[in-house]
């Protein structure tokens, strides 16, 4: 098989309403959101109308094995030709199943689909892995970058019928993240807290999701880079409220910006250079340039090693990370910050 790159969620379902659409696909990435969406999707445009609701079968990895997928997948269809089989969690399938299925996989074709779905990371070197690779039918669910949240956000909100008043959707975005699954929920709650009005407020936002939204370390970059103290402080608080263990946070800041140092070092600001420079996946390359925006070296500098100090303060056991954290948190996001002289 000639190798060839993997699929994006988009190419995936856009091809799978082709007539002759079929054959067995891996759906593998670190959003499980964006991961179930891509096969609800496919499956819906693969599968006529009138099948809707017939012809598709759900298995567990853990609990299936070749004959039983095989089976499925040649199975007579109800009301219609087309079949669908998607086997959850397919990292649990046991390993001589997954030795065996390589050499089936090419007995499945149109009008069958047989979809894998992954775990966020694979090893290509794994041949049940290696043959959907190789074939061209990997398809790749990476996280959202920055602009693609607000994409996503803006159709999301569109499709609820509804739009965003100046300001808010910026604000949703600073309290959700790049996370998919956190954005969908959070505008569908909206769309029900507005109720008959079209336009969603920022006040709307800190109401809804000002107190459920989901947050992650990665969160805290981007406030901390642009002294942006309230903003910071209120992540770290949720942080920690939602169970994160301080020391586990430091050692999170601390993979970050020394990635940024890297990065910065690096001197380019194309992503797609960045990521073949310093061998990093393309939505980290992206994310990290766009973290860099607008931030002075010494800056930086500086605030590298204020969380380097920070995470070895807390490994010496010297120190309670809790409140490591928030001495760090108001250094780093001060007015003068991390630009003055570094102290513990």
């Amino acid at each position: 098989m000639a190798k060839s790159s993997t699929l994006t969620p988009r190419s995936f379902i856009e091809s799978a309403a082709g007539p002759s659409f079929g054959g067995a696909y891996l759906v593998y990435g670190h959003d499980e959101y964006i991961k179930s969406e891509t096969v609800r999707r496919a499956v819906e445009r693969f599968m006529p109308r009138e099948q809707a609701g017939f012809g598709i079968h759900h298995q567990l990895g853990s609990q299936t094995d070749t004959a039983s997928i095989l089976h499925s997948v040649q199975a007579i269809p109800m009301l219609g030709e087309r079949v669908a089989v998607v086997i959850h969690d397919a990292h649990k399938l046991a390993s001589a199943h997954k030795a065996r299925l390589p050499d089936r996989m090419d007995d499945v074709a149109g009008p069958s689909l047989l979809i894998f779905v992954g775990p966020p990371e694979i090893d290509r070197r794994t041949r049940f892995y290696k043959w959907f690779t190789d074939a061209g039918r990997a398809v790749a669910c990476e996280p959202l970058t920055a602009s693609q949240a607000a994409a996503f956000a803006q159709r999301k909100l569109k499709a609820a019928g509804r739009k965003a008043a100046p300001g808010a959707m910026a604000r949703l975005l600073d309290l959700t993240g790049n996370d998919a699954g956190a954005l969908a929920s959070e505008i569908e709650k909206l769309a029900l807290f507005v109720g008959e009005r079209d336009t969603v407020e920022v006040p709307d936002i800190d109401t809804v999701a000002g107190h459920t939204a989901g947050a992650h370390v990665e969160d805290l970059v981007p406030p901390l880079l642009a002294g942006d103290r309230p903003r910071a402080l209120s992540l770290v608080r949720r942080l920690v409220a939602a169970g994160i263990d301080p020391a586990g946070l430091l050692g999170r800041l601390a993979m970050h910006f020394f990635d940024l140092r890297r990065a910065q070092r690096a001197g380019t600001r194309q992503h797609w250079e960045l990521a073949r420079t310093l061998r990093l996946p393309g939505a980290r390359a992206e994310q990290l340039v766009e973290w860099l925006r607008g931030v002075r070296e010494e800056r930086l500098k500086h605030a590298t090693e204020h969380v380097a100090d920070a995470e070895a303060l807390v490994r010496s056991g010297r120190a309670d990370p809790r409140a490591v954290v928030d001495s760090l948190t108001l250094a780093l996001s001060g007015t003068t910050g991390v630009s003055d002289k570094r102290s513990n």
